[in-house]
């Protein structure tokens, strides 16, 4: 049970700076909400918009160019903050190195810990904060990616820890929902996508909750079955005068090559399905750059373009699912024999129930800024998959995921690129601490459900954060009879 008083802590102490934060929000003058268009903004003698930094260094604002400008689009938005030294910005780097820290050991992004983080502490509109969100969960991504991509199954150490083939299966649907979940993002208010976001995320919170349980009681089973089989070797040790010491007491692992770590046909694949929707993003364009064809944003050749991903997502998931399933599967059972792994492909309705659960876990990353994690991790527990394999394989999918996001995001000219530099470098550093507090606790205790309650963990205080204070942000917003009907998908009501 220590470690789980362990992670309890981490959370609570999460929550205490959160409501620390939160009062001293409150306490602060109102009138920071408004707008910063002239503070922040300097041009350039022909009129290019120039990055404003933290140090706001004359050199370097003379040499910034207009992809990392500092003022949102024209789309009816308010203007960006500024990045300086101040209360609340101190606190949202707090806020946000704790919160990698969770979000890195569970598997998950983090979105709905970091966009309350943009969207109420730092004063960036719903949208906007999603696509920071999707910043930071990329940077935490990597370094989780960079980590797992090392290490073997808990079950049967031959095998990686990321499971390539659920990948593969998840990745094009996954982008196509990210790419529908953009522009629902842009045609949503953001009192709809707190709402969507609040109940999606207390609906997966009951559900992990109960298979964290669940696990839990079966390591417990596992962990005291395995006490009395050791009891009983030694008390045949000592009948039969044996010291014990004869046999080593772990079975030594194989070592695996790194082509097995890394198989190069699946990754190869994984990349061309990456490419071919990424192909698609830089030919189109969009309202904020312009695609190598030239389109006209919302124009024929636009959507007929947007929509091409569609079929390619059906056609190489179906590719895809006909060469696995050609395959034979067999259950993993590791060598103690304590416990075996479901083969959680096996079966026609995997073919279809893993595109769907991608489609929609994109569709939410991409409109809520959530990274999908909080989507995929939860159900692949449900359906058998070990906690730790889940982790690293959801945080595989939350690298393809995020970056699309990104990509879409900066297209449509939604990141600020000062706040993005610097929250993504956070989150990458301290999602590096939390993925190897967890790899040692896991190993000094024998218990991956840790990796369930962390999950839950975040998503039951991101419902509470967006439920809370998102709340009351759309109450101000009616109150000052801001818009709140829904918009075109070209950014304009």
């Amino acid at each position: 049970m220590e470690v789980g008083r362990v992670c309890l802590a981490w959370v609570v102490l999460f929550f205490a700076v959160v409501a620390s934060v939160s009062v001293l929000v409150v306490a602060e003058s109102q009138s920071e909400r408004s707008l910063v268009s002239n503070s922040g903004i300097a041009e350039s003698d022909n009129g290019a918009v120039v990055w404003n930094w933290l140090t706001r260094l004359e050199i370097f604002e003379k040499n910034s160019t207009t992809w990392m400008r500092s003022v949102a689009p024209e789309d009816g938005g308010a203007d960006w903050p500024k990045l300086e030294v101040n209360t609340r910005v101190i606190a949202a780097v707090i806020l946000s190195s704790i919160g990698a820290c969770i979000c890195a050991a569970g598997g998950v992004g983090g979105g709905g810990l970091f966009i309350p983080i943009f969207n109420l502490l730092l004063l960036f509109d719903a949208k906007t904060s999603a696509a920071l969100s999707n910043i930071m969960i990329l940077g935490g991504s990597l370094a989780v990616l960079a980590w797992n991509i090392q290490q073997t199954h808990p079950l049967s150490p031959g095998k990686p820890l990321i499971d390539y083939d659920v990948a593969l299966l998840l990745n094009p649907n996954m982008l196509l929902g990210i790419s529908i979940g953009v522009f629902c993002n842009i045609m949503f208010p953001g009192w709809l996508l707190i709402s969507v976001l609040t109940v999606i995320l207390f609906y997966m919170t009951n559900r992990s909750v109960k298979s964290g349980f669940s696990r839990w009681k079966k390591e417990s089973a596992a962990a005291a079955k395995a006490r009395a089989k050791l009891a009983a070797a030694s008390a045949n040790a000592v009948e039969n005068g044996a010291n014990g010491l004869t046999e080593p007491l772990l079975a030594a692992h194989p070592q695996t090559s790194w082509s097995t770590q890394c198989p190069p046909q699946k990754l190869i694949k994984l990349a061309l399905v990456w490419l071919l929707f990424f192909a698609v993003q830089i030919v189109r364009g969009g309202e904020g750059t312009q695609g190598i064809l030239k389109v006209e944003p919302c124009g024929l050749a636009y959507w007929l373009l947007s929509s091409s991903q569609l079929p390619l997502a059906l056609g190489l998931t179906a590719w895809i699912a006909f060469q696995h399933s050609s395959k034979s599967h067999t259950p993993v059972t590791s060598e103690s024999e304590e416990e075996e792994e479901v083969d959680v492909l096996a079966g026609a309705g995997a073919y279809t129930l893993f595109p769907t659960m991608a489609l929609l876990a994109g569709m939410l990353g991409g409109m809520l800024g959530i990274g999908g994690g909080m989507i995929i991790n939860p159900m692949l527990i449900e359906v058998g998959m070990h906690p730790q394999v889940t982790a690293a394989t959801s945080s595989f999918m939350i690298f393809f995921a995020s970056s699309m996001s990104v990509l879409q995001f900066w297209l449509l000219g939604r990141i600020p690129m000062d706040f993005a530099m610097l929250f993504g470098a956070l989150c990458f550093l301290f999602s590096c601490v939390g993925i190897g507090v967890l790899q040692a606790a896991i190993v000094k205790y024998g218990r991956p459900s840790v990796i369930v309650f962390l999950v839950s963990s975040v998503m039951g205080l991101s419902a509470l954060l967006m439920a809370t204070f998102g709340g009351l942000d759309v109450w101000r917003q009616y109150e000052a009879g801001a818009y709140m009907g829904f918009h075109t998908p070209c950014g304009h009501s």
